[in-house]
């Protein structure tokens, strides 16, 4: 309901823990996308499962679903 808010004009949404459910991602990435400029940390927002830290949704693509967290962690 957040895109639905016209005085919403920025907000941080990094250091939750987001789920890395695929469903959920999807939708998330494609909402993050949509409200890239009001996110003041959207490079750095990322799922958590299980203890383990995801990679950011900004680096997530179709084939990043479903692949256990271990692998699909991104080195920088």
């Amino acid at each position: 309901q957040l895109s639905l808010d016209s005085y919403l004009v920025e907000i941080g949404l990094s250091n939750n823990p987001w789920s890395c459910n695929c469903q959920f991602v999807e939708k998330f990435r494609t909402w993050l996308q949509m409200n890239f400029r009001k996110v003041l940390d959207g490079d750095s927002v990322k799922c958590i499962s299980s203890g383990i830290e995801g990679p950011p949704f900004s680096k997530w693509n179709n084939s990043t679903c479903g692949v256990p967290l271990v692998e699909s962690m991104v080195v920088d």
